[in-house]
């Protein structure tokens, strides 16, 4: 992968880590009579999402782009800002976004890692480690806001049209996800899953 396309995969990246860390933010407004410790959980990770935010830059700056010099779209905001309750919030970004970037990051290490780029690579990897404890918060409060973590209710609480297709990568990594506290039948349930019909498939991975 040319140096130039790794800039380009970076600045993409740190909009998506700009985009979680704003969306939490607004989440601790948008849902004030949630517990405290909640809310004081989400502004932590927001510090988590604003670093790897700086480390992406850095990156793409080393490679010879900077912030602003590739588009980038508002997909997580123009989805996430939907939910109604704190439930579907830890859902979808939580459990949703921040479960599929487990597969995501591991893909990427080893296309940065193909590429010749050890530091690309072990920014991948710190980020994919940091997910997970973002994805065990997510599946903690969802618990304490809908019940029992199961496939079948975390389904339940997607905001329409968005199905698990768009929440997993082209490879599960099932380990990290064992390690956020998914369950295994939770991480089967999601490899399996088929939308039911054409209609179901019509969003799209950022």
């Amino acid at each position: 992968m040319h140096a130039r396309n790794r800039a380009k995969l970076c600045l993409t990246f740190a909009h998506h880590e700009i985009q979680a860390g704003e969306l939490m933010a607004w989440a601790i407004l948008a849902f004030p009579k949630t517990p405290r410790e909640f809310r004081a959980g989400l502004a932590r990770l927001c510090l988590d999402e604003a670093r790897h935010a700086r480390l992406y830059v850095a990156h793409a700056r080393g490679l010879g782009l900077e912030l602003g010099a590739h588009p980038v779209r508002d997909w997580f905001w123009q989805r996430v800002a939907r939910v109604r309750t704190p439930a579907q919030f830890t859902a979808l970004l939580g459990i949703g976004f921040e479960g599929a970037n487990l597969d995501h990051s591991a893909r990427w290490a080893a296309a940065f890692r193909a590429a010749g780029d050890k530091p690309g690579a072990a920014l991948q990897v710190q980020v994919g480690l940091d997910e997970r404890r973002h994805v065990a918060f997510a599946a903690r409060w969802f618990e304490h806001f809908a019940g029992p973590l199961e496939f079948a209710s975390w389904v339940e609480q997607l905001p329409a049209p968005l199905t698990p297709l768009v929440l997993r990568g082209k490879s599960i990594e099932r380990e990290a996800r064992l390690e956020a506290g998914l369950g295994e039948r939770f991480i089967d349930a999601l490899e399996r899953w088929q939308p039911p019909d054409a209609a179901s498939a019509v969003e799209h991975a950022p």
